[in-house]
């Protein structure tokens, strides 16, 4: 049994370092974990994203808000995002979300899936020669290293991480470095290095005001404390990182501080104190699936054991935490990590070396090009002469054509001009003619005393004025191949609205018309129609001086025109124009048949026409 608490006290200080990797480094700005509301509000924004590009960004922020609290929601989120970044194809969507899986990983405790995929991603950055990501994926890398207790690799990746983020000026990560290149030398035992490194990572999140930081810079430093025998300063450390961590954020780190209170308190010789604060930080360890904590503090639980006297206890706690530790460490998942890390430095030595020799090439090339170049010049200055005497006659055969085809364009411009002017003439001529019908018809209505003769008559003048409206529109824009829709519109139905005096404040027109400019022949028959359902919505659908409101919307649907002209009159049923609205529904049906229209009529709380045309030759 004494034989057993000894290597329990010898591997103490290798065992519990591994608790102290900055997780936080990995995704600095990271989303509060465990808040239920923040993720069922990004999964409501992600069903209505309107891009790929948002619906990545958006699982991006799922998997920080549940990477320290789910690992395994963390990555069903970041396996979903790979998804669809290499759906995608783009090339930084793809090297982010490769990031995001290999972390899912790390904080799971599978670090031999984790460098693969870091590897990954940190081919596609440097692809892309993205030097602060290349960075991430060197620290990434380096974090997953440290897990393993191989130092001197560690050490080399954080270096070349550092190296990156000081090159882009990033305080942030230059800061999270440095934490975690102090975590290496408490690995080697090197505890005042360790500390001083703790301390200016410290001083660098205090500047940078990341309060998560400084409290993991803190349970480092109580760490040390511990190892040095100094339980007070240890525990003065330790409370001070409880009271700044926000355990919704990061539990893990709670439950490393914990671990660290229970042990400072164990020196002390505190044992009722110790007990609580270990029992929470393994519940704590296991409820985030936190292998690396749930280890450390079931060692010091041992020891608690032993110091309580209760030796069944410590020896059954201890051999739980080798069981846990050979589950997490083993020397198939070294030889792995190492293959897969080698065969990436031979790939980039591969290519480096490719590249030193296309550079050679390349230089030869070069060489022999300027010795071509030289016998090229001797042969090129007898053919110079040559070549000006040529370029001289052609230059003033093109002066020549020029001026010949700028007459040419002259005349084509003044007869394009003539044109314009006569199609105009003719625009404005029938514009005045049916005017002309349209003033005889209105002396005609003077001498005419029958109601409905006289009904017909003004509704003959108002199908006249859809159509006047047009060419006066045509001869009086600069565009001859086509009317603005919106404005063609707006002096109809205010024409309209006059015509039947009718009172703005009794009747409302909602009008939504889309920006669209369209040819004559289709506009003439769709004004018509508009006519036609404009005028019967006024004499219909109000009787008694009746309010209500009439919508007209005119949308282009693609290649198609959507027309829907309604009311929320008495409806179809209810509407009594004789005749008259019998021969206004006839014409509508000609014309939704000249267009190739579907003409569908719904009467539900009024009257609603809906006409869709398909492919409309717009102007």
């Amino acid at each position: 049994m004494a034989c057993i608490m000894k290597l329990l006290r010898l591997s103490r200080f290798f065992s519990r370092c591994i608790s102290i990797a900055l997780l936080s480094s990995l995704f600095p700005g990271a989303l509060p974990a465990q808040d239920a509301r923040l993720e069922d509000s990004l999964l409501l924004e992600l069903r209505r994203a309107p891009d790929d590009t948002t619906r990545l960004n958006l699982l991006g922020k799922l998997v920080q808000a549940n990477i320290w609290a789910d690992t395994d929601k963390a990555l069903a989120y970041a396996l979903k995002a790979d998804t669809l970044a290499q759906k995608t194809g783009i090339p930084e969507e793809m090297a982010r979300t490769r990031n995001y899986i290999g972390m899912c990983y790390y904080t799971g405790g599978k670090t031999a899936q984790a460098i693969a995929y870091y590897l990954q991603s940190l081919k596609q950055y440097e692809a892309l020669r993205d030097t602060l990501y290349i960075g991430i994926l060197f620290n990434n890398i380096a974090a997953s290293y440290q897990l393993r207790e191989k130092h001197e690799e560690t050490l080399s990746y954080y270096q070349k991480a550092l190296n990156c983020f000081e090159q882009k000026g990033n305080r942030l990560w230059i800061a999270n470095v440095t934490n975690n290149i102090a975590n290496v030398y408490f690995y080697d035992g090197n505890l005042e290095k360790s500390l001083a490194y703790y301390q200016k990572a410290y001083e660098q999140f205090v500047g940078l005001k990341d309060t998560t930081a400084q409290s993991f810079a803190l349970k480092n430093m109580s760490n040390i404390y511990i190892k040095r025998g100094e339980p007070d300063k240890a525990i003065e450390l330790a409370l001070q990182a409880l009271e700044i961590t926000d355990p919704a954020f990061d539990p893990r780190t709670v439950g490393g501080i914990k671990r660290n209170l229970g042990e400072a308190y164990l020196l002390q010789g505190r044992l009722a104190l110790a007990k609580p604060y270990l029992d929470e930080a393994i519940e704590t360890a296991r409820a985030h699936q936190a292998g690396e904590e749930e280890k450390s503090a079931m060692e010091t639980l041992s020891l608690y054991y032993e110091m309580a006297g209760d030796y069944r206890r410590a020896l059954e706690t201890y051999k739980a935490f080798v069981v846990l530790k050979d589950s997490i460490f083993n020397q198939e998942k070294d030889q792995a990590m190492l293959e897969m890390l080698t065969r990436y430095e031979s790939e980039k030595k591969d290519r480096e070396i490719r590249l030193l020799n296309t550079e050679n090439e390349m230089k030869g090339l070069r060489l022999r090009q300027s010795q071509r170049q030289k016998a090229s010049f001797a042969i090129g200055a007898v053919l110079l002469a040559a070549i000006a005497i040529s370029l001289l006659f052609l230059y003033r055969l093109k002066q020549k054509a020029a001026r010949a085809l700028e007459q040419k364009n002259k005349l084509i411009a003044a007869n394009l001009e003539e044109k314009e002017i006569l199609l105009k003439e003719i625009h404005h001529r029938v514009k005045n003619n049916l005017q002309v019908i349209s003033s005889l018809l209105r002396l005609q209505a003077r001498h005419v005393e029958d109601e409905s003769a006289l009904e017909a008559l003004r509704e003959g003048q108002s199908r006249i004025l859809s159509m006047s409206l047009i060419h006066q529109n045509l001869y009086q824009d600069d565009k001859l191949v086509g009317v603005n829709v919106r404005d063609y519109l707006s002096k109809l139905t205010e024409s309209l609205f006059a015509s039947y005096n009718i009172n703005p404040g009794k009747v409302q027109l909602k009008v939504d018309i889309d920006e669209l400019v369209l040819d004559v022949d289709t506009l003439i028959p769709l004004g018509l129609i508009i006519n036609e359902l404009l005028t019967n919505a006024l004499k219909y659908a109000f009787p008694g001086g009746r309010s209500g409101e009439v919508i007209l919307k005119l949308k282009a649907a693609g290649q198609q025109l959507l027309l829907e002209v309604g009311d929320n009159g008495v409806g179809m049923d209810g509407k009594a124009g004789g005749s008259s609205f019998t021969f206004g529904r006839q014409l509508v049906h000609i014309f939704a048949s000249k267009l190739g229209g579907e003409l569908n009529f719904e009467s539900r709380e009024g009257t609603l026409t809906r006409l869709l045309i398909p492919q409309q030759e717009r102007a």
